[in-house]
């Protein structure tokens, strides 16, 4: 009879711990993800038809927080004014690692955009995801947490308000970004 043997070190590893307490949350955002691939077309059509342009202007000005050198920066700021260098570099790896996965990503699945709208494929967000991969950063070392989830939030909804993306592809780009950020993190 085959016994299945887990070394017990495993139990206590960071590792471990980190996965079982996250687990869930990534669990169900990949279950909103997958459902909303049923709806993604017609959240886009909703939102093309009920375009609002005070509305476009807005989210064209917030889409530009998930541009990977504008995150860059303003990290390399927030983080500088709080932290040592060695944070910098590390949210730095954290939005370079996030980048190549998500290009990788996109080449191996190849999902169009929703109206042929931008450069390259759709699947994953690049912005929410390079803008979510340094959230765990800034969740680390300042007090107002929720302030940087309310802007990924709002640059996720930009892309598909904008009809950039899909609702699918902002919310897998939320948790890879979010996902190898808190890695990186915790490997600090």
């Amino acid at each position: 009879m085959l016994e299945l043997y887990i070394e017990p070190k495993l139990f206590k590893s960071l590792w471990f711990s980190f996965i079982m307490k996250k687990i869930w949350w990534y669990v169900m955002g990949l279950i909103v993800m997958f459902v909303s691939f049923i709806y993604d077309r017609e959240i886009v059509d909703f939102f093309m038809v009920n375009r609002n342009d005070v509305l476009v202007g807005f989210f064209n000005f917030i889409t530009h927080f998930g541009d990977w050198f504008i995150v860059f920066i303003l990290a390399g700021f927030l983080v500088f004014y709080k932290v040592n260098r060695k944070f910098i570099v590390y949210s730095w790896v954290s939005l370079g690692v996030t980048l190549i996965v998500i290009e990788i990503l996109k080449m191996v699945f190849q999902v169009d955009r929703p109206f042929d709208i931008g450069v390259g494929y759709g699947f994953p967000s690049a912005h929410t995801g390079v803008i979510f991969s340094v959230i765990p950063f800034f969740i680390k070392k300042f007090k107002r947490k929720y302030w940087f989830f309310l802007v990924g939030g709002l640059v996720g909804f930009s892309r598909i308000y904008l009809g950039y993306h899909y609702l699918s592809d902002v919310i897998f780009g939320a948790l890879l970004g979010y996902f190898i950020g808190e890695i990186i993190v915790k490997n600090e």
